[in-house]
């Protein structure tokens, strides 16, 4: 388990930092455009790479680190607005891009699908969709209705003593259906590191901890 250590490349975008050319395009690693050289590197007063709106590194937090803040799991500031995911009914999970779930033991954590607006979604509640670790996936009733989602990660049915770890590069394929027409997504995962997240979906995949599509988690 690698908890929340590995940069996320929602949160940080090395494509054209400091590559040391003399194009004078922004982020090039000529003077001005927040390279190791600039006093001011990174903020948004002195010519630096634009849109990172404060007075540090870009990752929001102002502290100078650059490193996309993954501890945080959280983007201030991006490119929005996002539409939420709406589905009939949820087909198939498949967590082969995040196998740090399916590392717990059998049973031991499961992820539980609901509406967005049904305020309790877990191992007693209806559902759209689960699916635990190391197990498979089942179904739940579908919507009448297109519905938005929430995903909800709790311990069970078997209880194992771990807290629920991801690192910052897991994703699930989701496959919804839309009056029985099939569409699949990659859904990403944020950072976690012991807590048991509630998460809402966007049409790209993209997650956020609200379901107005306001508070990014994982970004694509």
């Amino acid at each position: 388990m690698t908890g929340c250590t590995l940069p996320n490349p929602a949160f940080d975008d090395p494509a054209t930092a400091g590559d040391e050319s003399t194009s004078g395009e922004p982020g090039d690693g000529d003077s001005g455009d927040g390279d190791s050289g600039d006093a001011d590197s990174g903020d948004a007063d002195s010519g630096d790479s634009p849109g990172d709106g404060d007075s540090g590194d870009g990752d929001g937090d102002g502290d100078g680190d650059g490193d996309g803040d993954p501890e945080a799991c959280v983007l201030e500031d991006y490119e929005g607005p996002y539409v939420p995911v709406a589905v009939h009914s949820i087909a198939d999970v498949d967590m082969t891009g995040a196998p740090e779930f399916d590392a717990f033991p059998m049973d031991c954590y499961a992820m539980t699908i609901c509406a967005a607006e049904q305020v309790n979604c877990g191992p007693n509640t209806n559902f759209l969709g689960r699916i635990r670790s190391g197990g498979s996936f089942a179904t739940g009733s579908g919507s009448g209705t297109l519905t938005p989602i929430r995903l909800a990660f709790h311990p069970g049915p078997a209880i194992c003593g771990q807290p629920l770890l991801f690192g910052t590069q897991q994703s699930f394929e989701l496959t919804y259906e839309i009056n029985q027409v099939e569409y699949t997504i990659p859904v990403r995962l944020p950072c976690v590191d012991g807590d048991d997240p509630t998460l809402f979906v966007a049409d790209d995949g993209s997650t956020f901890w609200d379901p107005l599509l306001t508070q990014p988690a994982a970004l694509w």
